[in-house]
């Protein structure tokens, strides 16, 4: 399996047309990623999950400074019964470089395990940093995708846009 993920994951790597979607499903979770052009971009297609089938869907990115060209760190939690708004968002963090300037949003009540002390901090982009990226990840029992052990990876499927 090891093999197989990293050679798939190869193939999803950013800088194509959005035609490769990689499908990993993980514990009880569905991880998806695909190859735009500046990496996965799932667009409201949590959102969505959250108001039609109806579950918790989250949107996580951790783009660290260094590896991308406008590194962020995002946690967007869906769910369907959010009732702030009818895109069913519960919480959205997001510390961005948002081409060339850091910006921090917080949207939604905070969930209890939050350390919201580190939002004030006076860099921006100490305020929601990859690491508690994933701590949030864990609290909320979600996997942190390819990077979550081993046991919890069942299988991953590559579906591809050959029309595109």
């Amino acid at each position: 399996m090891e093999g197989r993920l990293s050679e798939l994951l190869r193939q999803i790597a950013p800088g194509g047309d959005y035609t490769r979607f990689l499908l990993l499903p993980v514990g009880t979770w569905t991880c998806m990623m695909s190859d735009g052009p500046g990496g996965t971009d799932i667009g409201l297609l949590p959102s969505h999950a959250a108001r039609k089938v109806p579950c918790r869907a989250i949107r996580a990115v951790r783009a660290e400074p260094g590896d991308a060209p406008y590194p962020a760190t995002i946690l967007a939690v869906y769910a369907p019964d959010a009732v702030d708004d009818s895109l069913r968002c519960r919480r959205v963090l997001t510390a961005a470089n948002d081409g060339g300037r850091w910006v921090f949003d917080s949207f939604g009540e905070p969930f209890g395990f939050e350390d919201v002390g580190t939002y004030e901090k006076r860099r921006i982009r100490d305020r929601f940093t990859g690491e508690m990226l994933m701590k949030y990840l864990v609290e909320l029992g979600a996997p942190a995708g390819p990077f979550a052990p081993a046991d919890w990876v069942s299988g991953a499927y590559l579906v591809e846009d050959r029309e595109a």
